[in-house]
């Protein structure tokens, strides 16, 4: 660990329980396959129903992609003390096979859990991965983009980590959603850079590194600054690249403008939604850009 770190964070508990166990998981989700070129993990909350399953008609449908490589897709949940809505979950996972389930709350306070046990799952069952993506359910991403873009295999050997790279102010005031106590990161105004949370790419041959780091990292709640600032932070030699202009944030007239005049030229193959109609409705722009 870095030193200072813990005198950083400076948390309550600074043991992080990353050995998370799992509830739900398919043994053989990776291995049925030789190669996987994207393992895309998608953070969705238990009662996401809907959603997760207009992500797998959508741009999570892996069978969308075979001339260009392997797609694999899975969602990660925490559990639920409803229980119809884990009768609910059963039923999904006995039909797609495509979710992890761990044991522990599904909170927004534990996505820092959810993703690290993201991490682990990849480490442990999908070693046969070229890249892995961590998103979540509300994010569309164009994977047409990816499968076809040169610059991912131009950039191998050069870069290890892709995302949006950001250095935000610390909300020091209580009513704040992510608000963080004086005692932490004391002194600071911002942040240590982190990666955004709704893509982040990483070489798969670099996960096992970043499950290490963060079991070695004292406990912060907030997923994107501990596990993509801190945890990547820690890893010595770790080359990132910083994207900006690939990513658009909620405007969804802007996003289905790009498509629509630009088409293959429109930088953007990530999008932030609030509706699932936007997810449909972006996702069929894509189709129509790519003549699918």
């Amino acid at each position: 660990m870095r030193p200072g770190l813990l005198q950083l964070i400076n948390p309550a508990e600074p043991k992080y329980p990353y050995d998370v166990q799992y509830i739900k998981k398919d043994e053989a989700f990776c291995s049925s396959v030789t190669n996987i070129t994207f393992l895309v993990i998608v953070l969705s909350s238990t009662t996401n129903f809907y959603r997760r399953q207009t992500l797998r008609k959508t741009w999570a449908n892996e069978s969308l992609y075979t001339s260009y490589g392997t797609l694999k897709v899975v969602f990660l949940l925490g559990i639920t003390d409803k229980a119809k809505v884990q009768i609910k979950i059963d039923k999904e996972f006995n039909l797609y096979g495509d979710m992890v389930q761990g044991a522990f709350l599904d909170t927004y306070d534990n996505l820092t859990h959810k993703s690290t046990m993201g991490f682990k799952w990849a480490t442990e069952r999908c070693r046969n991965a070229k890249y892995v993506i961590k998103t979540d359910d509300d994010v569309v991403i164009n994977m047409f983009d990816l499968f076809q873009n040169s610059k991912l295999s131009e950039s191998e050997n050069k870069t290890h980590v892709l995302c949006h790279r950001q250095s935000t102010m610390i909300l020091r005031n209580e009513s704040e959603k992510w608000f963080v106590s004086h005692y932490q990161f004391k002194g600071m105004s911002r942040f240590p850079p982190y990666c955004g949370g709704l893509f982040v790419m990483i070489l798969n041959e670099v996960v096992p590194y970043l499950y290490k780091s963060v079991s070695k990292t004292p406990f912060f709640w907030l997923e994107d600054v501990l596990l993509y600032g801190i945890a990547l932070n820690n890893i010595p030699g770790l080359k990132i690249e910083a994207i900006r202009e690939n990513i658009e944030l909620f405007d969804i007239n802007a996003s289905l403008n790009c498509l629509n005049k630009r088409k293959k030229k429109c930088p953007l193959f990530v999008f932030m939604t609030v509706t699932v109609n936007e997810i449909v409705n972006l996702w069929a722009t894509i189709l129509q850009v790519y003549n699918r």
